[in-house]
């Protein structure tokens, strides 16, 4: 039960690093633009 939730935190905070990540080189892509 204990691995169960371990490897579910790990897979959360992978999702979230992956989504982070593509969220921020969307953003670079958007806001470049306006700049230059």
């Amino acid at each position: 039960m204990d691995l169960e939730n371990r490897i579910k935190a790990y897979r959360f905070v992978a999702y979230s690093a992956v989504t982070f990540s593509v969220v921020a080189v969307l953003s670079v892509c958007v806001t470049l633009p306006m700049v230059y």
